[in-house]
């Protein structure tokens, strides 16, 4: 696995999905160019909002373990803030010495439309399907492989590990393949 850091966020499911397919997309030079690259991932959600299969969690966080079936996403954040403006984590802050989890379970795919537009003022932490958690050591595994992303780049497939350490954050994940 390899080692490495993150400033804002690292995870893994259906949020590094769609970063992945953006990031590869043709598209994306094109939407650029017209100051419109934010939106190559809304176009990207809608299409993919029907393509992508949840897959079940395991989330151990500080030594408690937790299971998601059939869940979209699960997100480790040191800040509130991640992918253009979405408040993730609202109550995440880079220097409470805590990693923020937010995980998307089981939901409709309909009811993930509306949790993007509630995400950009917090409101998606709100929702029954959405689980938050706060721990210095964080451990995801997925039971099938999905895309991982750091700070919305494409870090591989696989579990994701971070945690903290006296004035400063690691983390290691994601296995490289595909």
């Amino acid at each position: 696995m390899p080692d490495g850091a993150f400033a804002n966020s690292v995870g893994c499911g259906f949020d590094a999905h769609i970063a992945r397919m953006a990031n590869r997309s043709a598209w994306k030079g094109r939407f650029n160019r017209f100051g419109l690259g934010s939106l190559i991932y809304v176009l990207y959600l809608v299409i993919e909002l029907f393509r992508y299969r949840p897959v079940d969690l395991d989330i151990c966080i500080d030594g408690r373990n937790y299971s998601f079936q059939q869940a979209w996403m699960a997100t480790v954040s040191n800040h509130p803030y991640y992918g253009g403006g979405m408040r993730i984590a609202p109550s995440a802050r880079g220097d409470d010495g805590l990693l923020h989890v937010t995980v998307v379970g089981l939901m409709q795919r309909w009811k993930i439309l509306a949790l993007f537009s509630t995400v950009f003022w917090g409101g998606h932490v709100r929702m029954k399907e959405v689980s938050v958690f706060a721990g210095r050591n964080v451990h995801i595994r997925p039971a099938a492989p999905v895309p991982v992303h750091a700070d919305g780049e494409e870090v591989g497939v696989g579990e994701v590990s971070a945690w903290i350490e006296a004035k400063r954050m690691r983390v290691i994940g994601a296995e490289l393949g595909e």
